[in-house]
């Protein structure tokens, strides 16, 4: 038994090692094995941190159903999109926000101020309390704003400067604004004081304006001032405290939340000498029956625009009283009550208004309660409603707004200065209580109301439209009504002397029934089915009669036809409204006299009188109409009830037209036409007949000035006749009006002694035309109002002198003779030649159109000559073109040499901006201008001409190089040209057109290269005007750099010139730069940089030859100066040497490979055992560097 126990022990022992045994081997191989397939680990080094994907946390896995953001997509400006990496949305909304994510890492405390005023001047000592967020490593800005306030001394920081903070105070360079910079570590309480001092305006009143951080402010501050109080315009949440020192002088506490306000102080009970009032009062009434009293509930605002309020005068309503007294609502919750006089014991209504000291402003708000007596007010006697208002105010406006119950409503008659703005709608809606609102703008009305219990009313509005001419007058009435239930109605019109020619429908013009009863007209007006009536047209006449002499009152009148009443008498009937518009046409005007007028008032409100209406068929003028907008005049009837009438005189008034003119002179075969056309526009009626004048030359004042021009002319026989056809009477015009013909009437007048005014006119100043001024009346039926077109022909023979090559005429154009003209655009005279001859002004010049300031009063002179050939027939010569330049302009003067007859033209560059001379044979010459060519006609005289055209034009240098080309060009066909350049001394030719020829050769001037002209001036003036030199006069040119050039067309003239320091900057920065490169870049000293820099000098020798010489030159003396300093480097520089000799000999002998040893040559050991070394001991040697 023990012994199989003991078996059994020993066989699980050797079974359990055995397990752990192969347990271990199989661990051993499978590292071996891991360790034979995979590659080599590394670990990690000693001494560093572990890699950042093992301390940083791994992202959170994205939620169910949501893509996760790996970046996000911009869009630049030039939409380009832009891939920006790891943004997420929150990230973006920081960025977007940009400064304002700073506020949340600050919060404002206190501000405290203390300071006191001398002058205008205050001294201030300011503590800022800001609670910083910790920033770590970043700086935040915090703006504290006071731009207004300026620092006297360093910034005392007696809060959160420990821990290694930085705290400083910058100004803004862009706002002026004042900003904290702070770097915290941790949560702080930032507190500094800063001096500063700030600027007190010292006008009406003491103003200190304050601009601070939105922080708990408290502010003391001393004034140099007396006994004055202070206030805060503009700002309700500030409260001021006003007290006074030991010595009198005041002092002001203010508890306020920040920001920007303005502490303004002074005497506010002192005089002023003209108050500038203006008060607004809201008034709501409750007036529920005809018994019960008015009680107004008024709300008023006052304002002074010169100063707080210390007083002013209230005046009540007739009758009125007083159920409160007033309040000021805006010093506090239930407000404070003012003090209120009798300044007069005999008047009941008018009391003194006091304002407490400490609650004056420029603006103040009362509240106070009227009632108004009640005695049952009918239509008969209504009740005359009046507001309260404040004496010597400058406006007093406001609203009104009754409330009536359900039983009755409110009627009123209207009167000026208030109108009624309540909707139709609201009036006629069934509610339990009805509201009504008026809006006036003037304190002194009275509105008549009462309380109707009826359902329906009639109201009933008018227009009446009066043309007033010379002997009548024509009226148009129109009537629109409104409320008269679902039945017809009569209505009773007072026309009063109008004889009435039509009544009929307003919209559509049929006729309406009506019939005479009395005095008045009975109109029936249909029911529409809506609440308006068919509107009524009424149209009259009557006859305006005036006194039969001067002596007698001038004075018309003219009454007014106004609405009586309902005819049946059912319905109530009010007028709400009656306007008359006052015109006129005619040579005379009605001037109304308001103070003789009875019920007649401007209306306050221009609307009513603009626009233009259709009414009926026919159409009604009003303000806006451009042709009547100063003839048209609104009234008002007040009451609109009441019978008005107009008082007036009729005053002549001057005819006064707008007009456009036109006008051209065209010869046809040997007759000359002028045609003049006028565009008339006029308000005023011409009544068929405008006075003109027509100025005509003197012959015989004509003949005279022409023959003693014919003696005194220098340029040959040339004769300038005045001629006009044979027997031709003195009026050869020819009238049309709209096309239709018309007549020119004579107007007796001294013309003898016309004629001799302008003969000693002429005698005076013999270069004036000689002309006399014949008036007519232009008679047409078509001469009325508003526009017309008037044509004037005239006609006559002009005789050409074949002995002479020009003929010198004068033609005169019509005026009208009124005092008030308006013309409109310019006053032009066209010229048309004939097929043979052109028609140019008197003076030279070339032009085909003459323009006027005003209309011509005296004979315009022209001139006719032969039309010159074709240009085919003039052949140009040699051409000389000389150029200035400077740095502000360019000068040009083209010299030609032409032959035969025809016209020269230039093809200008800057044609708008170019000043232009032309002097032809030595004489000034007509030229004019055809789009961008210059046109120079040249006469058949003589054969050979000679031609100087002068141009100037501003100009600007741009860029390192100048592009210079001629301002004008003649184009092909032409002979030799020559171009001469003149540039400033410090400017040099870089670049010229290959194809031109240089006339110049190379020279020296000491030690540089320069160009010469081989023709000087003269000699270029020699060959263009061989035969009569003194007709050139050469225009003077600076001093500077000349160049010459030559070529068959000055198209290709240009050049491209360059100044000297330009030159040099580029040059010897390249000189510079390619030295540089050379010393400090061994790999470019070697052959081929040689070859390129030759290969370049010679393409730009060959591109630009002008060019390689100049930098050839400047580049010699780079190399120059570049050599002078490598040598001083070498002189300056000192040759380094060994002090100590080398231990061993390292050089090999190359037959022997041994190594050989100096025969001075010491072992080591002794000179490590020598504790000096001695003067014997240093080898010197000259060719050696110390390393």
């Amino acid at each position: 038994m023990n012994r199989t126990d003991s078996v059994t022990n020993i066989f699980s022992a050797a079974s359990m090692s055995a397990g752990s045994i192969a347990a271990s081997v199989l661990v051993c191989a499978g590292v071996l094995l891991s360790l034979a397939m995979g590659g080599p680990s590394r670990g990690q080094p000693p001494g560093t941190y572990p890699p950042p994907e093992i301390l940083r946390p791994s992202p959170p896995p994205a939620e169910s159903g949501k893509l996760p953001i790996k970046g996000m997509m911009f869009l630049d400006v030039s939409e380009n999109p832009i891939y920006a990496p790891g943004m997420n949305y929150e990230r973006y909304l920081e960025l977007e926000r940009g400064g304002k994510n700073q506020t949340r890492r600050y919060v404002y405390d206190t501000v405290k101020i203390d300071g006191r005023v001398d002058g205008n001047r205050a001294e201030l000592s300011v503590e800022v309390r800001v609670a910083v967020d910790a920033t770590a490593e970043e700086t935040i800005e915090i703006p504290l704003a006071m731009e207004n306030f300026h620092r006297l001394g360093p910034v005392e920081f007696f809060s959160g400067a420990e821990n290694g903070n930085k705290l400083a105070v910058s100004v803004d360079q862009d706002s002026g604004d004042y900003e904290l910079l702070a770097s915290v570590a941790q949560d702080t309480v930032v507190g500094f004081r800063m001096q500063m001092s700030a600027r007190v305006e010292t006008d009406v009143l003491h103003a200190l304006d304050f601009r601070l951080p939105p922080a708990a402010t408290e502010i003391n501050l001393v004034s140099d001032s007396r006994d004055v109080v202070g206030v805060i315009p503009n700002r309700d949440d500030e409260v001021i405290e006003t007290s006074t020192d030991k010595t009198g002088r005041s002092q002001f506490k203010v508890i306020s939340s920040g920001g920007r306000f303005t502490l303004q102080w002074g005497t506010m009970d002192r005089p002023v000498s003209v108050p500038l009032l203006e008060a607004t009062s809201g008034i709501s009434m409750q007036w529920n029956s005809p018994q019960d009293p008015l009680l107004q509930n008024v709300k008023m605002t006052v304002r002074d625009s010169r100063g707080p309020i210390s007083s002013f005068k209230l005046r009540l309503p007739p009758g009125a009283s007083l159920r409160d007294e007033p309040k000021l609502i805006t010093s506090g919750q239930f407000g404070q009550q003012v003090e209120l006089s009798k300044p007069d014991a005999g008047d009941d209504e008018l009391f003194l208004v006091t304002i407490p000291k400490f609650e004056r402003r420029q603006s103040i708000v009362l509240e106070y309660r009227l009632e108004l007596p009640s005695d049952s007010p009918t239509v008969k006697k209504p009740l005359s409603l009046q507001v309260p208002v404040v004496e010597e105010a400058l406006r007093n406006q406001g609203t009104i707004n009754i409330t009536t119950g359900a039983d009755y409503r409110l009627r009123w008659h209207q009167r000026s200065y208030v109108k009624n703005t309540t909707p139709a709608v609201e009036e006629e809606t069934t509610v339990d209580q009805r509201s009504y609102s008026f809006q006036f703008i003037r304190g002194a009305f009275t509105l008549p109301i009462w309380l109707d219990a009826t359902k329906r009313e009639f109201r009933v509005s008018s227009e009446c439209d009066i043309e007033l001419q010379d002997n009548y007058a024509n009226l148009a009435m129109e009537i629109r009504s409104v409320g008269n239930g679902n039945r017809s109605q009569l209505l009773s019109v007072d026309l009063s002397d109008w004889q009435v020619t039509q009544i009929e429908n307003a919209r559509t013009g049929a006729p309406l029934p009506w019939y005479e009863s009395d005095d008045l007209i009975e109109i029936e007006v249909s029911y529409t089915g809506m609440e308006e009536s068919i509107p009524v047209l009424i149209k009259a006449r009557r006859p305006i009669q005036e006194a039969s002499s001067p002596q007698e009152d001038q004075r018309i009148e003219v009454p007014v036809p106004r609405i009586v009443g309902s005819g049946d008498r059912r319905d109530p009937i009010t007028i709400q409204e009656a306007i008359v518009r006052l015109s006129g046409k005619g040579r005379r005007s009605f001037v109304v006299d308001l103070e003789r007028s009875v019920n007649l008032e401007r209306t306050a409100d221009s609307a009513t009188g603009s626009g233009l209406e259709r009414v009926g068929n026919s159409e009604r003028a009003s303000a806006d109409d451009p042709r009547d907008a100063d003839a048209i005049r609104v009234f008002a009837v007040m009451p609109p009830e009441s019978a008005a009438r107009i008082v007036g005189e009729m005053i002549e008034r001057p005819p006064r037209i707008s007009l456009e003119n036109q006008a051209n002179v065209k010869l046809i075969g040997d007759q000359l036409v002028t045609t003049v056309t006028w565009l008339i526009e006029t308000p005023v009626d011409l009544e068929g007949r405008l006075r003109v004048a027509i100025p005509e030359p003197i012959k015989s004042v004509a003949g005279e000035a022409a023959s003693s021009s014919l003696g005194t002319s220098s340029d040959g026989p040339t004769s300038e006749d005045v001629t006009a056809a044979p027997g031709s009477t003195p009026n050869q015009w020819s009238v049309e009006v709209n096309d239709r013909a018309a007549k020119l009437q004579p107007v007796e007048s001294d013309s003898s002694a016309a004629v001799e005014n302008r003969q000693e006119d002429a005698e005076q100043d013999p270069a004036a035309p000689a002309s006399q001024t014949k008036q007519y009346d232009l008679v047409s039926d078509a001469l009325a109002d508003g526009k017309m077109e008037v044509r004037f022909i005239h006609s006559e023979t002009v005789t050409f002198n074949p002995d002479s090559s020009e003929t010198l005429v004068e033609i005169g154009l019509p005026y009208p003779l009124v005092q008030d003209i308006t013309l409109r655009g310019k006053v032009e005279l066209e010229l048309l030649g004939g097929e043979s001859h052109d028609i140019t002004p008197a003076e030279k010049s070339l032009t085909d159109q003459l323009v006027f300031r005003t209309l011509p009063t005296k004979t315009v002179p022209l001139r006719i000559s032969p039309r010159a050939p074709a240009s085919s027939e003039l052949l140009t010569g040699k051409i000389v073109v000389r150029t200035a330049i400077s740095e502000i302009s360019q000068h040009d003067q083209l010299i030609a040499s032409l032959e035969g007859t025809g016209e020269f033209e230039l093809e200008l560059l800057y044609p708008d901006q170019t000043e232009i001379q032309v002097t032809l044979n030595g004489e000034p010459a007509a030229f004019k201008m055809v789009g961008e060519r210059l046109v120079v006609r040249v006469p058949s005289d003589t054969q050979q001409h000679l031609i100087d055209v002068r141009l100037w034009v501003d100009r600007t240098s741009g860029g390192l190089f100048q592009t210079i080309m001629p301002l004008a060009h003649v184009g092909p066909g032409a002979g030799q040209l020559v171009w001469q350049m003149t540039v400033p001394s410090d400017c040099h030719l870089v670049w010229a057109t290959p194809s031109v020829g240089r006339e110049m050769q190379w020279g020296f001037d000491r030690w540089r290269l320069i160009r010469s002209p081989l023709m000087t001036e003269t000699t270029l003036v020699n060959r263009i005007a061989a035969t009569q030199p003194d007709l050139v006069e050469l225009s003077p040119m600076p001093t500077g750099n000349r160049y010459l050039f030559s070529s068959m067309d000055d198209r290709s003239f240009r050049a491209l010139a360059g100044t000297r320091t330009i030159l040099w900057m580029i040059v010897a920065g390249v000189i510079v730069f390619v030295t540089a490169v050379l010393t400090y870049i061994p790999a470019t000293r070697n052959p081929l940089s040689a070859v390129v820099a030759i290969v370049c000098f010679a393409g730009l020798l060959a591109a630009a030859p002008d060019a390689a010489i100049l930098v050839g030159q400047v580049s010699m003396l780079s190399l120059v100066l570049v050599i002078v300093m490598l040598a001083i480097r070498n002189l300056v520089l000192p040759t380094p040497s060994r002090v100590l000799t080398s231990t061993r000999e390292s050089r090999l002998d190359a037959s022997t490979q041994s190594r050989r040893q100096p025969p001075d040559y010491r072992p080591p050991s002794s000179i490590a055992m020598t504790h000096s070394i001695g003067p014997e001991d240093v080898s010197k040697s000259a060719n050696e560097v110390a390393s």
